[in-house]
């Protein structure tokens, strides 16, 4: 299913916006850039707004229309019964969240009291994704698990040092050491997987090495191997490390 054909009835250029400052928004926090990642998700949220308002109005602007008063916007939705339920109260106060965050936590403006943090773009993070599960269930009438796995397809790191399928990943990059190679994965696969599937994509005959580079990687903080069970996470340092790898052109030629 291509990314555009998930949002039927959208004007080409809103589901142009939508979709690129979520890829930038994802792109952003994969590099610890928090503060960028906040600004995305403002932006995010005025386009969002465009969408709501625009099923409620039954004419939607070619392009994003920022409301003066974006709070007082969203709770307006509320009124207008011929939206989804959703779309009146859960969206819109989201929206508002969202926004608060973005202006509020030092992520839209300098000298705020709170440093931007992981904290703050794990929130953002989700509730966007959240977000869009829900346009692309609304608009094409997918389950809300089928919704929720298709944005999660689409908030995948991309590399061209790893190739994926369904089921297996590669990295294509023979020359990485085992623990880049760990972190790639990681990286491609959301920022999370099993043990025995990161053991499997690496195709690396032996385990107890394997599994001491999780504990050196897991020390180093790039990735959680502990709290988390048979999963093993990817940090922020872990995250940049890796993005650092996928961007290196001659890494990506070799």
């Amino acid at each position: 299913m291509k990314p555009d054909d998930l949002f039927n009835g959208l004007p080409e250029s809103l589901r142009t916006e939508l979709l690129s400052e979520f890829g930038e928004l994802v792109a952003n926090f994969s590099q610890g850039r928090w503060r960028a990642s906040g600004l995305n998700a403002g932006r995010f949220c005025e386009i969002a707004y465009c969408v709501i308002k625009g099923r409620a109005d039954g004419n939607y602007p070619p392009f994003t229309e920022k409301p003066k008063d974006f709070p007082t916007a969203c709770r307006q939705l509320e009124d207008v019964k011929s939206l989804p339920r959703s779309f009146r109260f859960i969206v819109p106060r989201v929206l508002c969240a969202l926004y608060e965050v973005r202006n509020n936590r030092n992520i839209g403006h300098v000298g705020g009291g709170v440093d931007p943090s992981f904290m703050d773009g794990n929130f953002v993070l989700a509730n966007v994704k959240w977000i869009l599960a829900e346009f692309i269930r609304e608009f094409h009438s997918l389950t809300e698990k089928k919704a929720q796995s298709t944005v999660d397809a689409l908030s995948q790191y991309s590399s061209p040092l790893v190739w994926s399928d369904t089921e297996v990943r590669r990295v294509l990059h023979l020359g990485l050491t085992l623990e880049e190679r760990i972190i790639l994965l990681l990286a491609s696969s959301g920022g999370r997987a099993s043990r025995d599937e990161l053991f499997s994509w690496l195709d690396h005959g032996v385990k107890s090495t394997f599994n001491k580079r999780l504990v050196d990687l897991h020390n180093r903080r790039w990735i959680e191997a502990k709290a988390y069970g048979r999963d093993v996470l990817l940090l922020p340092p872990g995250a940049g490390a890796a993005a650092n790898i996928g961007s290196s052109p001659e890494k990506a030629a070799a």
